[in-house]
């Protein structure tokens, strides 16, 4: 009868440190993916605070206003959002993507990164990068796969996506969530 014990004498130093090796690289990887999720938590909660302080803002400024109003205000406005955003969005999506990596990559001076983007995007943001501090670290590939507002940078043990698109459809929906509680509020009473 053949027992299923597993002898550790069978196995020399050489393919235990290779075990070893991988364990410890599979922690570095999970440690490193962890610090790039909470980064980008951290970016998407400053995100959202700064919407947050645009939406109390307009808020504050449609106070005199009646909710009729006050409604057709953030309509106008909800629009104009959706209407200047491609525009001004091929201006300034890659200067915002490079500062928010930047911002993320200031404090590892020595990471290496991987930022990929669309390839109709590619030239735009390995321009941006080129003249960054993350210049001399980065390399700048092209992804079907990503939207086209989207960069995603990857490293050794972790990475973030940066969405610009999501982020202005957060903010048209707050807008346009505001103008049909005007709405019914006007037509409530």
């Amino acid at each position: 009868m053949r027992s299923n014990v597993l002898i550790l004498e069978q196995f020399d130093d050489a393919a235990m440190a290779g075990v070893g090796a991988q364990q410890a690289r599979a922690a570095e990887y999970a440690e490193g993916f962890a610090a790039g999720e909470a980064s980008a938590l951290t970016r998407a909660t400053e995100q959202n605070h700064q919407l947050q302080a645009v939406a109390e803002a307009v808020n504050e400024k449609l106070t005199g206003f009646d909710n009729s109003a006050a409604a057709f205000l953030c309509g106008a406005l909800s629009d104009a959002v959706k209407t200047v955003f491609p525009a001004l969005s091929k201006e300034l999506f890659a200067k915002e993507s490079v500062a928010a990596l930047t911002d993320i990559f200031n404090k590892n001076d020595d990471t290496t990164l991987t930022v990929k983007t669309t390839p109709e995007k590619l030239d735009l943001i390995s321009a941006a990068i080129s003249a960054s501090p993350l210049a001399s670290r980065a390399i700048v590939e092209a992804d079907d796969a990503l939207s086209e507002y989207e960069v995603r940078a990857q490293w050794d043990h972790g990475g973030v996506t940066i969405d610009t698109e999501k982020a202005i459809a957060g903010f048209v929906a707050m807008l346009d969530e505001a103008t049909e509680q005007l709405k019914d509020e006007n037509e409530n009473g």
